[in-house]
């Protein structure tokens, strides 16, 4: 019985990595359905296969793709963002207000320096960074409102990125939990960083993306599928299956595996001595095993060895005679004894495949091709 310890991941042990001929496997069988190995290979990047090897369902492009969007629609569907700018908007109306008293009680309400504050402070804004940036160039008396509007000039930039990213996705914000402006800004980086993530997958640009990143936005799984997706074809080709050109073919030594594993899924339900679906029940030229005898059963060739089957008999026969002396043998069924045999059968052995529609309609192409492959391998 064989027997299996677990113990943590110390880094020593062997990373996480496709098996070879599970990949043929899954590969051999889109090509069986009528693709070609590149488009096998596409087609497992984009929509995933099976793994038997390791008990899993390899998810695609696509369905990280949509497990992306999906991540994105819940905070979509959690916050709302009505509220996103009312701590940078109290922040400076607070500065205004604390600037505005330096300014009156220094030069006056009716001043030129007050007229230039209040001109900068009611123009006409497309945004609050657009607010903000008014004054710039604006030399503050009051010295702490002057350094507080620097911090808040440090993060314009950001603030920017936020009104752009609410213009376009603001509308699709209808969750009950109002966002301060930090939730926000965490929001739209990360709602950012799925679309990134999502577009890379989309292009085919796995290498930009990293399966860190997928492991802390969708977990585990997704992580270890963008290993498998990603390794795919140059596990293929260090195994010696995939050879590159203008178009990825399979090599000899991938045909023979794909021929190997045919002729047993064909031939493995076959059962030694059955006969075939067809009226000719000859079994070919027979020798004889070597000391190699049973008893017979009904139906069975009556290949008697001789020997065995007189000696059965004469056994018999002193056992019922109890030493009368009496030398004649009687034999009956159960004493007879056949030889086992090899039988050497030739044959030859005609495919014919039905090119008609029906066949692509039942699903019966992969199956006929692996009869093929399986025929050719024996």
């Amino acid at each position: 019985m064989r027997a299996y310890r677990y113990s943590r991941w110390d880094g020593s042990q062997k990373k996480f990595k496709l098996d070879a001929t599970d990949a043929l496997d899954a590969l051999s069988e889109l090509m069986m359905e009528g693709l070609d190995a590149r488009e096998a290979l596409e087609w497992m990047r984009q929509h995933g296969f099976e793994l038997a090897g390791l008990n899993m369902r390899v998810m695609g492009t696509e369905e990280l793709i949509e497990e992306l969007r999906s991540e994105a629609e819940s905070l979509y569907q959690r916050y709302r963002m009505d509220r996103a700018f009312e701590d940078i908007q109290r922040r400076f109306d607070r500065i205004r207000v604390r600037e505005q008293q330096r300014v009156q009680d220094r030069h006056g309400f009716e001043s030129a320096r007050m007229n230039d504050f209040l001109d900068r402070q009611h123009g006409d804004f497309e945004s609050l960074s657009d607010a903000i940036e008014r004054f710039r160039d604006y030399r503050f008396e009051d010295e702490q409102a002057g350094s507080e509007y620097r911090q808040l000039v440090a993060e314009i930039d950001r603030l920017r990125q936020l009104e752009g990213f609410l213009a376009q996705h603001g509308e699709r914000f209808r969750g009950p939990e109002a966002a301060d402006y930090e939730t926000a800004q965490s929001i739209r980086e990360q709602i950012e960083r799925l679309n990134q993530l999502a577009r890379d997958l989309a292009e085919g640009n796995l290498q930009a993306v990293t399966p860190q990143e997928l492991r802390e936005l969708l977990g585990e799984d997704a992580a270890q599928s963008l290993i498998l997706i990603r390794d795919l074809a140059s596990t293929l080709r260090e195994a010696g299956y995939l050879r590159d050109g203008a178009r990825p073919e399979l090599t000899p030594r991938a045909i023979r595996r794909i021929g190997v594993q045919a002729l047993a899924d064909v031939y493995g339900a076959l059962r030694k001595g059955s006969h075939g679906g067809h009226e000719i029940v000859d079994r070919g030229i027979a020798t004889p095993r070597p000391d190699e005898t049973r008893p017979w059963e009904f139906g069975a060739p009556l290949e008697l060895d001789i020997v065995r089957s007189l000696m059965n008999g004469l056994r018999r026969d002193r056992a019922a005679a109890k030493g009368t002396g009496s030398s004649s043998i009687s034999l009956e069924l159960q004493d007879f004894e056949i030889r086992e045999m090899d039988y050497d059968t030739q044959a030859t052995t005609v495919l014919l495949l039905d090119m008609s529609w029906s066949m692509s309609w039942a699903g019966r192409f992969p199956a006929a091709k692996r009869v093929a492959l399986a025929m050719d391998q024996l």
